[in-house]
């Protein structure tokens, strides 16, 4: 809880929005059962959470 009122106040975020987020990466971990390092954990945040647009134009 404390670090959802930390997150509120440095990013100016909603509860919901920061729920949301946690579940997401929470997903992320259950469905690699473990990443070998830290950078590839990083990358898969980046790659699901992201909303980049990876389609050739």
């Amino acid at each position: 809880m404390q670090d959802t009122a930390l997150y509120q106040y440095l990013l100016g975020l909603k509860s919901p929005w920061i729920v949301s987020l946690n579940s997401q990466i929470q997903k992320i971990k259950s469905m690699a059962c473990g990443f070998r390092n830290i950078e590839n954990f990083k990358t898969a945040i980046y790659f699901h959470c992201g909303g980049l647009n990876l389609y050739p134009c």
